[in-house]
């Protein structure tokens, strides 16, 4: 359930938020190197049909008033920087034209930022999975923690055990960061209008 947030509450994005642990956010999510708001992929008929709920349920509401849609985009680990960073964008910008397209929302509705790649999720990922599941989690994420340059970083977690932990990351870790919706709705309470 998305539930929208009152503007009071707004802080600027912390870039290092872990997107899917954040209650107050929805994520709609891409299929590889792709930029496209589907939903057909994955489960995001039923996400965007949850984000519809939300704002008209708000815009519904004549005691608030939309104040501020943030999206943010993000991408996986895998790959060039340069390129995911522009990817990431283009993840949120396409989640912006979508809902500017059904919603009629203005520029100044909508907050479109990028992450690029997404360190902070995926080392949120490995951490979280369990041992038995991936025994060299703890060998990654002291590569994740050590290693600042991210194209060795990601060099070295590829070659790790012969690449038997990146096999397992790239089906079970790396598609649930291709995400570009998150997505949090703001509102300003108003005053109701007499009938």
């Amino acid at each position: 359930m998305l539930v929208p947030v009152g503007i009071d509450n707004y802080t600027p994005f912390d870039p290092t938020t872990i997107l899917a642990d954040d209650s107050a956010a929805i994520l709609i999510y891409y299929r590889y190197d792709n930029n496209e708001v589907d939903s057909a992929f994955r489960d995001n008929a039923h996400r965007l049909q949850i984000i519809h709920d939300a704002i008209t349920s708000l815009l519904a509401d004549n005691t608030k008033q939309l104040a501020l849609i943030r999206i943010v985009g993000s991408s996986s680990v895998e790959g060039a920087e340069a390129y995911n960073a522009t990817l990431s964008l283009q993840r949120a910008r396409a989640l912006a034209s979508y809902l500017k397209e059904r919603y009629n929302f203005t520029d100044n509705q909508l907050e479109i930022l990028s992450i690029g790649e997404g360190w902070s999720n995926f080392r949120y990922m490995i951490a979280n999975t369990a041992l038995d599941v991936l025994p060299q989690r703890d060998a990654l994420l002291n590569i994740i923690n050590s290693t600042s340059n991210l194209y060795l970083r990601e060099r070295k977690l590829k070659d790790y055990g012969n690449g038997r932990a990146w096999h397992y990351i790239t089906r079970h870790i790396l598609p649930y960061q291709r995400n570009a919706g998150y997505l949090v709705i703001y509102f300003r309470h108003t005053q109701p209008q007499a009938n």
